[in-house]
Protein backbone atom coordinates (compact mmCIF):
# COMPACT_ATOMS: atom_id res chain seq x y z
CA UNK A 1 0.00 0.00 0.00
CA UNK A 2 1.05 3.49 -1.05
CA UNK A 3 1.49 6.12 2.13
CA UNK A 4 -0.61 8.93 1.26
CA UNK A 5 2.76 11.46 1.71
CA UNK A 6 3.91 9.16 -1.38
CA UNK A 7 1.07 10.01 -3.31
CA UNK A 8 1.28 14.18 -2.33
CA UNK A 9 5.45 13.67 -3.54
CA UNK A 10 4.08 11.68 -6.72
CA UNK A 11 2.19 15.02 -7.58
CA UNK A 12 4.59 17.23 -7.13
CA UNK A 13 7.95 14.76 -8.94
CA UNK A 14 5.96 11.87 -10.84
CA UNK A 15 9.68 11.67 -12.25
CA UNK A 16 10.75 9.69 -8.53
CA UNK A 17 8.56 6.60 -9.88
CA UNK A 18 10.92 5.93 -12.94
CA UNK A 19 8.72 4.26 -15.73
CA UNK A 20 4.95 2.93 -15.30
CA UNK A 21 3.60 4.64 -11.93
CA UNK A 22 2.87 1.46 -9.50
CA UNK A 23 -0.54 0.43 -9.75
CA UNK A 24 -0.79 0.75 -6.07
CA UNK A 25 -0.41 4.54 -6.71
CA UNK A 26 -3.66 4.94 -8.04
CA UNK A 27 -5.28 2.79 -5.86
CA UNK A 28 -4.43 4.31 -2.83
CA UNK A 29 -5.48 7.88 -4.38
CA UNK A 30 -8.85 6.68 -5.29
CA UNK A 31 -9.38 5.41 -1.61
CA UNK A 32 -7.55 7.53 0.55
CA UNK A 33 -6.73 10.96 -0.93
CA UNK A 34 -9.72 13.39 0.38
CA UNK A 35 -8.49 16.79 -0.73
CA UNK A 36 -10.34 18.44 -3.58
CA UNK A 37 -7.22 20.03 -4.93
CA UNK A 38 -5.10 17.21 -4.04
CA UNK A 39 -7.49 14.57 -6.11
CA UNK A 40 -7.66 17.32 -9.45
CA UNK A 41 -3.92 17.27 -9.43
CA UNK A 42 -3.07 13.60 -8.92
CA UNK A 43 -6.48 13.63 -11.98
CA UNK A 44 -4.35 15.77 -14.14
CA UNK A 45 -1.36 13.46 -13.83
CA UNK A 46 -3.31 9.80 -14.10
CA UNK A 47 -4.56 11.49 -17.48
CA UNK A 48 -0.94 12.19 -18.61
CA UNK A 49 -0.21 8.50 -18.01
CA UNK A 50 -2.81 8.04 -20.54
CA UNK A 51 -5.24 6.37 -17.34
CA UNK A 52 -8.60 7.93 -18.42
CA UNK A 53 -10.98 6.03 -16.52
CA UNK A 54 -9.09 6.72 -13.48
CA UNK A 55 -8.88 10.05 -14.19
CA UNK A 56 -12.29 10.80 -14.58
CA UNK A 57 -12.54 9.25 -11.63
CA UNK A 58 -10.54 11.36 -9.61
CA UNK A 59 -11.61 14.53 -11.15
CA UNK A 60 -15.65 13.75 -10.25
CA UNK A 61 -14.25 13.00 -6.48
CA UNK A 62 -12.60 16.01 -6.88
CA UNK A 63 -16.16 17.73 -7.67
CA UNK A 64 -17.46 16.01 -5.21
CA UNK A 65 -15.47 17.90 -2.42
CA UNK A 66 -16.37 21.51 -3.98
CA UNK A 67 -12.86 21.65 -5.97
CA UNK A 68 -15.06 23.34 -9.17
CA UNK A 69 -12.16 23.98 -11.28
CA UNK A 70 -11.75 20.19 -12.14
CA UNK A 71 -14.25 20.35 -14.17
CA UNK A 72 -11.84 22.07 -16.93
CA UNK A 73 -9.35 18.96 -16.89
CA UNK A 74 -12.72 16.98 -17.06
CA UNK A 75 -13.62 19.03 -20.26
CA UNK A 76 -10.40 18.83 -21.59
CA UNK A 77 -9.88 14.69 -21.24
CA UNK A 78 -13.37 14.22 -22.48
CA UNK A 79 -12.38 16.68 -25.21
CA UNK A 80 -8.50 15.15 -26.17
CA UNK A 81 -10.23 11.27 -26.13
CA UNK A 82 -12.79 12.43 -28.25
CA UNK A 83 -15.40 10.79 -25.92
CA UNK A 84 -16.86 14.60 -25.86
CA UNK A 85 -18.02 13.54 -29.39
CA UNK A 86 -20.29 10.51 -27.98
CA UNK A 87 -23.54 11.09 -26.61
CA UNK A 88 -22.60 9.72 -23.48
CA UNK A 89 -19.79 11.54 -22.81
CA UNK A 90 -21.47 14.71 -23.55
CA UNK A 91 -24.00 13.02 -20.84
CA UNK A 92 -21.55 12.21 -18.52
CA UNK A 93 -20.16 16.14 -18.54
CA UNK A 94 -23.59 18.11 -18.79
CA UNK A 95 -24.66 16.38 -15.31
CA UNK A 96 -21.56 17.31 -13.83
CA UNK A 97 -21.40 21.20 -15.02
CA UNK A 98 -25.17 21.36 -13.67
CA UNK A 99 -24.33 20.59 -10.08
CA UNK A 100 -21.58 23.41 -10.11
CA UNK A 101 -21.53 26.81 -8.56
CA UNK A 102 -18.75 28.42 -9.98
CA UNK A 103 -20.33 31.76 -11.55
CA UNK A 104 -20.85 30.13 -14.97
CA UNK A 105 -17.37 28.97 -15.75
CA UNK A 106 -17.98 25.16 -16.48
CA UNK A 107 -20.64 25.90 -18.68
CA UNK A 108 -18.55 28.54 -20.61
CA UNK A 109 -15.97 25.46 -20.54
CA UNK A 110 -18.62 23.07 -21.72
CA UNK A 111 -20.18 25.16 -24.60
CA UNK A 112 -16.76 26.22 -25.92
CA UNK A 113 -15.35 23.22 -26.01
CA UNK A 114 -18.74 21.88 -28.13
CA UNK A 115 -18.16 25.50 -30.24
CA UNK A 116 -14.82 24.40 -31.32
CA UNK A 117 -16.07 20.78 -32.46
CA UNK A 118 -18.70 22.74 -34.34
CA UNK A 119 -16.47 25.31 -35.78
CA UNK A 120 -13.98 22.49 -36.83
CA UNK A 121 -16.58 20.58 -38.56
CA UNK A 122 -16.07 17.74 -36.57
CA UNK A 123 -18.61 14.36 -36.50
CA UNK A 124 -20.49 13.82 -33.51
CA UNK A 125 -23.30 11.56 -32.34
CA UNK A 126 -25.60 14.19 -31.63
CA UNK A 127 -25.00 16.49 -34.46
CA UNK A 128 -28.57 17.50 -34.85
CA UNK A 129 -28.84 19.12 -30.77
CA UNK A 130 -25.11 20.57 -31.51
CA UNK A 131 -25.60 24.39 -32.31
CA UNK A 132 -28.87 24.62 -29.51
CA UNK A 133 -26.98 23.28 -27.03
CA UNK A 134 -23.86 25.35 -27.78
CA UNK A 135 -25.99 28.47 -27.40
CA UNK A 136 -27.97 27.16 -24.67
CA UNK A 137 -24.72 26.49 -22.58
CA UNK A 138 -23.00 29.67 -23.28
CA UNK A 139 -26.47 31.98 -22.63
CA UNK A 140 -26.88 30.22 -19.22
CA UNK A 141 -22.90 30.96 -18.20
CA UNK A 142 -23.47 34.74 -19.59
CA UNK A 143 -26.45 35.11 -17.08
CA UNK A 144 -24.17 33.83 -14.54
CA UNK A 145 -21.82 36.83 -15.27
CA UNK A 146 -19.31 34.96 -17.22
CA UNK A 147 -17.16 37.25 -19.73
CA UNK A 148 -15.54 34.44 -21.29
CA UNK A 149 -18.92 32.94 -22.56
CA UNK A 150 -20.30 36.31 -24.01
CA UNK A 151 -16.82 36.47 -26.02
CA UNK A 152 -17.35 32.89 -27.13
CA UNK A 153 -20.97 33.14 -27.90
CA UNK A 154 -20.45 36.27 -29.90
CA UNK A 155 -17.93 34.37 -31.96
CA UNK A 156 -20.27 31.73 -32.69
CA UNK A 157 -23.33 33.53 -33.84
CA UNK A 158 -20.81 35.92 -36.07
CA UNK A 159 -19.53 32.48 -37.60
CA UNK A 160 -22.83 31.64 -38.40
CA UNK A 161 -23.84 34.64 -40.07
CA UNK A 162 -26.05 35.59 -37.50
CA UNK A 163 -24.13 39.24 -37.06
CA UNK A 164 -27.39 41.01 -35.84
CA UNK A 165 -28.17 38.43 -33.14
CA UNK A 166 -24.11 38.70 -32.15
CA UNK A 167 -24.41 42.56 -31.84
CA UNK A 168 -27.31 41.94 -29.47
CA UNK A 169 -26.21 40.57 -27.11
CA UNK A 170 -26.35 42.00 -23.34
CA UNK A 171 -21.90 41.55 -22.07
CA UNK A 172 -22.15 40.90 -18.39
CA UNK A 173 -21.09 44.04 -15.90
CA UNK A 174 -17.69 44.77 -15.84
CA UNK A 175 -16.05 43.86 -12.39
CA UNK A 176 -14.84 47.01 -10.42
CA UNK A 177 -11.50 48.60 -11.93
CA UNK A 178 -8.65 47.93 -9.26
CA UNK A 179 -7.11 50.78 -8.44
CA UNK A 180 -4.44 51.25 -11.28
CA UNK A 181 -1.16 52.61 -9.93
CA UNK A 182 0.10 54.39 -13.56
CA UNK A 183 -3.18 56.13 -13.35
CA UNK A 184 -0.95 59.32 -13.21
CA UNK A 185 1.04 58.24 -16.45
CA UNK A 186 -1.91 57.42 -18.49
CA UNK A 187 -3.89 60.78 -17.48
CA UNK A 188 -0.53 62.64 -17.99
CA UNK A 189 -0.18 61.08 -21.31
CA UNK A 190 -3.61 61.71 -22.67
CA UNK A 191 -2.61 65.94 -22.15
CA UNK A 192 -4.01 66.22 -18.64
CA UNK A 193 -1.56 69.49 -17.57
CA UNK A 194 -2.18 68.74 -14.21
CA UNK A 195 -1.27 64.92 -13.98
CA UNK A 196 1.89 65.65 -15.88
CA UNK A 197 2.90 68.60 -13.41
CA UNK A 198 2.55 65.66 -10.45
CA UNK A 199 4.38 63.30 -12.64
CA UNK A 200 7.21 65.12 -13.10
CA UNK A 201 7.27 66.16 -9.22
CA UNK A 202 7.11 61.97 -8.75
CA UNK A 203 10.05 61.91 -11.17
CA UNK A 204 12.10 64.24 -9.59
CA UNK A 205 11.85 62.31 -6.49
CA UNK A 206 12.49 58.63 -7.64
CA UNK A 207 10.63 57.90 -4.55
CA UNK A 208 8.58 54.33 -4.10
CA UNK A 209 5.47 55.83 -6.12
CA UNK A 210 7.63 56.19 -9.03
CA UNK A 211 8.68 52.74 -8.96
CA UNK A 212 5.13 51.61 -8.72
CA UNK A 213 3.84 53.68 -11.83
CA UNK A 214 6.81 52.26 -13.07
CA UNK A 215 5.69 48.32 -12.33
CA UNK A 216 2.12 49.16 -13.45
CA UNK A 217 3.01 50.64 -16.94
CA UNK A 218 2.11 47.87 -18.80
CA UNK A 219 -0.03 45.94 -16.49
CA UNK A 220 -3.51 47.77 -17.76
CA UNK A 221 -4.97 47.61 -20.85
CA UNK A 222 -2.95 46.96 -24.36
CA UNK A 223 -4.80 50.05 -25.73
CA UNK A 224 -2.90 52.12 -22.81
CA UNK A 225 0.56 51.30 -23.73
CA UNK A 226 1.26 53.76 -26.23
CA UNK A 227 1.97 56.01 -23.42
CA UNK A 228 5.47 56.32 -24.11
CA UNK A 229 4.42 58.01 -27.67
CA UNK A 230 1.98 60.67 -26.14
CA UNK A 231 3.95 61.39 -23.09
CA UNK A 232 6.46 62.75 -25.70
CA UNK A 233 3.92 64.48 -28.23
CA UNK A 234 2.45 65.96 -24.69
CA UNK A 235 5.97 67.47 -23.80
CA UNK A 236 7.32 65.40 -21.57
CA UNK A 237 9.91 62.91 -23.85
CA UNK A 238 12.76 63.32 -21.43
CA UNK A 239 10.47 61.26 -18.90
CA UNK A 240 10.09 58.40 -21.36
CA UNK A 241 13.45 56.68 -20.95
CA UNK A 242 13.00 56.79 -16.94
CA UNK A 243 9.52 55.42 -16.91
CA UNK A 244 10.71 52.84 -19.19
CA UNK A 245 14.21 51.77 -17.25
CA UNK A 246 11.67 51.54 -14.06
CA UNK A 247 8.95 49.61 -15.72
CA UNK A 248 12.22 47.04 -17.30
CA UNK A 249 13.44 47.04 -13.97
CA UNK A 250 10.49 45.51 -12.06
CA UNK A 251 10.60 42.39 -14.83
CA UNK A 252 7.95 43.87 -16.96
CA UNK A 253 8.97 42.05 -20.63
CA UNK A 254 6.75 44.50 -22.66
CA UNK A 255 9.07 47.49 -21.07
CA UNK A 256 12.27 45.82 -22.07
CA UNK A 257 10.97 45.20 -25.64
CA UNK A 258 9.58 49.04 -25.79
CA UNK A 259 13.16 50.27 -23.93
CA UNK A 260 15.13 48.56 -26.70
CA UNK A 261 13.22 49.87 -29.31
CA UNK A 262 13.50 53.36 -28.12
CA UNK A 263 17.48 52.78 -27.69
CA UNK A 264 17.26 51.85 -30.98
CA UNK A 265 15.20 54.72 -31.69
CA UNK A 266 17.83 56.98 -30.28
CA UNK A 267 20.75 55.32 -32.26
CA UNK A 268 22.22 53.87 -28.94
CA UNK A 269 22.40 50.61 -29.73
CA UNK A 270 25.37 49.36 -27.56
CA UNK A 271 22.58 50.41 -24.31
CA UNK A 272 19.99 48.66 -26.20
CA UNK A 273 21.72 45.06 -26.48
CA UNK A 274 23.44 45.66 -22.82
CA UNK A 275 19.37 46.02 -21.89
CA UNK A 276 19.20 42.60 -23.28
CA UNK A 277 22.04 41.02 -22.18
CA UNK A 278 20.96 41.85 -18.52
CA UNK A 279 18.55 39.00 -18.91
CA UNK A 280 19.39 36.52 -22.56
CA UNK A 281 20.51 34.18 -20.08
CA UNK A 282 17.23 33.53 -18.85
CA UNK A 283 14.76 35.21 -21.31
CA UNK A 284 13.63 33.54 -24.44
CA UNK A 285 12.78 36.50 -26.51
CA UNK A 286 16.17 38.66 -24.93
CA UNK A 287 18.55 35.56 -25.88
CA UNK A 288 16.89 35.62 -29.57
CA UNK A 289 16.84 38.67 -30.39
CA UNK A 290 20.31 39.59 -28.97
CA UNK A 291 21.91 36.50 -30.57
CA UNK A 292 20.12 37.36 -33.80
CA UNK A 293 21.89 41.31 -33.41
CA UNK A 294 25.33 39.57 -33.40
CA UNK A 295 25.20 37.08 -35.46
CA UNK A 296 27.04 36.51 -38.27
CA UNK A 297 29.01 39.85 -37.61
CA UNK A 298 30.57 39.19 -33.89
CA UNK A 299 30.41 35.50 -33.69
CA UNK A 300 31.98 35.07 -30.58
CA UNK A 301 29.78 37.64 -28.33
CA UNK A 302 26.90 35.71 -30.54
CA UNK A 303 28.05 32.30 -29.02
CA UNK A 304 28.90 33.89 -25.61
CA UNK A 305 24.87 34.73 -25.10
CA UNK A 306 23.99 30.79 -26.27
CA UNK A 307 27.17 29.32 -23.57
CA UNK A 308 25.65 31.60 -20.76
CA UNK A 309 22.06 30.22 -21.69
CA UNK A 310 23.27 26.67 -21.76
CA UNK A 311 24.97 27.31 -18.65
CA UNK A 312 21.91 28.54 -16.90
CA UNK A 313 20.09 25.45 -18.17
CA UNK A 314 17.74 26.93 -20.96
CA UNK A 315 18.65 24.58 -23.13
CA UNK A 316 15.54 24.45 -25.23
CA UNK A 317 15.47 28.45 -25.62
CA UNK A 318 19.15 27.92 -27.04
CA UNK A 319 17.88 25.07 -29.57
CA UNK A 320 14.92 27.67 -30.67
CA UNK A 321 17.51 30.47 -31.10
CA UNK A 322 19.80 27.48 -33.58
CA UNK A 323 16.68 25.65 -35.10
CA UNK A 324 15.79 28.58 -38.13
CA UNK A 325 19.67 28.06 -38.70
CA UNK A 326 19.37 25.12 -39.85
CA UNK A 327 15.94 24.72 -42.20
CA UNK A 328 15.36 26.82 -44.60
CA UNK A 329 17.04 29.15 -47.34
CA UNK A 330 20.03 30.05 -45.05
CA UNK A 331 23.53 30.03 -45.71
CA UNK A 332 26.38 26.82 -45.16
CA UNK A 333 27.98 28.79 -42.72
CA UNK A 334 24.96 29.09 -40.64
CA UNK A 335 23.51 26.04 -40.68
CA UNK A 336 27.49 24.46 -40.02
CA UNK A 337 27.56 26.71 -36.51
CA UNK A 338 23.47 25.86 -35.62
CA UNK A 339 24.60 22.42 -35.99
CA UNK A 340 27.96 22.46 -34.37
CA UNK A 341 26.82 23.90 -31.29
CA UNK A 342 23.73 21.54 -31.24
CA UNK A 343 26.48 18.54 -31.58
CA UNK A 344 28.38 20.31 -29.05
CA UNK A 345 24.98 20.05 -26.41
CA UNK A 346 24.55 17.02 -27.10
CA UNK A 347 27.53 16.06 -26.60
CA UNK A 348 27.65 17.07 -22.80
CA UNK A 349 24.77 15.13 -22.43
CA UNK A 350 22.08 17.66 -23.08
CA UNK A 351 19.02 15.28 -24.07
CA UNK A 352 16.46 17.99 -26.00
CA UNK A 353 20.16 18.66 -28.13
CA UNK A 354 20.15 15.06 -28.71
CA UNK A 355 16.66 14.50 -29.99
CA UNK A 356 17.36 17.54 -32.14
CA UNK A 357 20.63 16.58 -33.64
CA UNK A 358 19.19 13.37 -34.27
CA UNK A 359 15.97 14.80 -35.83
CA UNK A 360 18.54 16.86 -38.19
CA UNK A 361 20.79 13.28 -38.90
CA UNK A 362 17.24 11.74 -39.98
CA UNK A 363 15.72 14.77 -42.34
CA UNK A 364 19.53 14.47 -44.00
CA UNK A 365 19.32 11.10 -44.59
CA UNK A 366 15.98 11.05 -45.95
CA UNK A 367 17.06 13.97 -48.28
CA UNK A 368 20.08 12.12 -49.93
CA UNK A 369 17.77 9.13 -50.03
CA UNK A 370 15.72 11.01 -52.52
CA UNK A 371 18.39 12.02 -54.49
CA UNK A 372 18.91 9.75 -57.79
CA UNK A 373 22.28 8.20 -56.80
CA UNK A 374 22.10 8.22 -53.13
CA UNK A 375 24.87 7.41 -50.97
CA UNK A 376 24.25 4.31 -49.03
CA UNK A 377 26.88 4.50 -46.85
CA UNK A 378 25.97 7.79 -45.58
CA UNK A 379 22.79 7.46 -45.05
CA UNK A 380 23.29 4.56 -42.85
CA UNK A 381 26.02 6.23 -40.63
CA UNK A 382 23.37 9.64 -40.34
CA UNK A 383 20.76 6.86 -39.09
CA UNK A 384 22.70 4.72 -37.00
CA UNK A 385 23.85 8.05 -35.11
CA UNK A 386 20.79 9.64 -34.77
CA UNK A 387 19.69 6.16 -33.70
CA UNK A 388 22.20 6.27 -31.00
CA UNK A 389 21.56 9.48 -29.97
CA UNK A 390 17.92 9.08 -29.38
CA UNK A 391 18.88 5.97 -27.00
CA UNK A 392 20.60 7.97 -25.04
CA UNK A 393 18.30 10.85 -24.41
CA UNK A 394 15.55 7.99 -24.17
CA UNK A 395 15.81 7.44 -20.15
CA UNK A 396 14.87 10.97 -19.67
CA UNK A 397 13.11 12.59 -22.52
CA UNK A 398 10.01 11.46 -23.83
CA UNK A 399 10.24 12.60 -27.21
CA UNK A 400 13.09 10.52 -27.84
CA UNK A 401 11.34 7.71 -26.82
CA UNK A 402 8.23 8.28 -29.49
CA UNK A 403 10.00 8.73 -32.55
CA UNK A 404 12.58 5.59 -31.09
CA UNK A 405 8.49 4.01 -31.24
CA UNK A 406 7.92 5.24 -34.82
CA UNK A 407 11.33 4.61 -36.23
CA UNK A 408 10.77 0.39 -35.28
CA UNK A 409 7.52 0.62 -36.84
CA UNK A 410 8.76 2.15 -39.91
CA UNK A 411 10.67 -1.23 -40.02
CA UNK A 412 8.02 -3.24 -38.97
CA UNK A 413 9.07 -4.14 -35.71
CA UNK A 414 5.90 -3.85 -34.15
CA UNK A 415 7.00 -5.14 -30.57
CA UNK A 416 9.73 -2.81 -30.15
CA UNK A 417 7.68 -0.09 -31.20
CA UNK A 418 4.98 -1.17 -28.76
CA UNK A 419 7.82 -1.05 -26.25
CA UNK A 420 8.96 2.21 -26.96
CA UNK A 421 5.56 3.90 -27.25
CA UNK A 422 4.40 2.38 -23.76
CA UNK A 423 7.38 3.63 -21.85
CA UNK A 424 6.73 7.28 -23.72
CA UNK A 425 3.11 7.16 -21.79
CA UNK A 426 4.86 5.86 -18.59
CA UNK A 427 6.78 9.00 -18.21
CA UNK A 428 3.04 11.18 -18.91
CA UNK A 429 3.18 11.24 -22.82
CA UNK A 430 -0.70 10.07 -23.41
CA UNK A 431 -0.83 11.13 -26.96
CA UNK A 432 1.29 8.11 -27.80
CA UNK A 433 -1.67 6.08 -26.86
CA UNK A 434 -3.40 5.64 -30.25
CA UNK A 435 0.07 4.93 -31.49
CA UNK A 436 0.44 2.30 -29.10
CA UNK A 437 -2.78 0.48 -30.29
CA UNK A 438 -1.87 0.67 -34.01
CA UNK A 439 1.64 -0.88 -32.81
CA UNK A 440 -0.12 -3.85 -30.94
CA UNK A 441 -2.59 -4.01 -33.61
CA UNK A 442 0.60 -4.92 -35.83
CA UNK A 443 0.40 -1.29 -37.82
CA UNK A 444 -3.88 -1.53 -38.33
CA UNK A 445 -5.07 2.23 -36.93
CA UNK A 446 -7.59 2.16 -34.28
CA UNK A 447 -11.34 2.54 -34.02
CA UNK A 448 -11.93 5.89 -33.35
CA UNK A 449 -13.86 4.26 -30.19
CA UNK A 450 -11.02 2.73 -29.06
CA UNK A 451 -8.94 5.71 -28.16
CA UNK A 452 -11.21 6.54 -25.22
CA UNK A 453 -10.46 4.18 -22.75
CA UNK A 454 -6.86 4.38 -21.96
CA UNK A 455 -5.03 2.08 -19.62
CA UNK A 456 -6.24 1.04 -15.84
CA UNK A 457 -4.07 1.15 -12.94
CA UNK A 458 -1.70 -1.23 -14.02
CA UNK A 459 -0.80 -0.45 -17.49
CA UNK A 460 -3.55 -2.78 -19.03
CA UNK A 461 -5.25 -1.80 -22.04
CA UNK A 462 -9.12 -1.29 -20.86
CA UNK A 463 -12.00 -2.31 -22.32
CA UNK A 464 -15.22 -0.23 -23.05
CA UNK A 465 -16.79 1.28 -20.17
Amino acid sequence: MVDLSDIIEQQIAPERWGIKPPAALWQAAQSELTDGGDLETLALQAFAFARFRIARDLFIAALDRGTTSAFEGLCFSYTETQRLRTSQGLKELRDQVDRLCDGGAGLADLGTALMQLALAGETVEYADTLQPLIEELLTRACREGNRDAHLALEHFLHAQGRHRDAEALTPPPEPPAPHDPAQLLHDAAAGDATALERLRKVADRRNETFHQIGAAAFTGSPALWSWPTKLARAGAADLVEPLLRAATDSGDRQARQRLVSFLDDQERPPEAEAVLRTVSATDMYALNTLFHRLWPHRPRAAREVLTEAAQAGHILHVLTVLRPLIYGGRLPRDRRFAITAIRVLARLGYEPAQVQLARTLLAEADELEREKTPHHDLIARKRDEAHQLLRQAAPGHREARSLLGRLAEQEDNYTEAADWYRQAIDVGDYEMFPSLLQALRQGTPPDEDEVLYGLDDDGSLLPPW
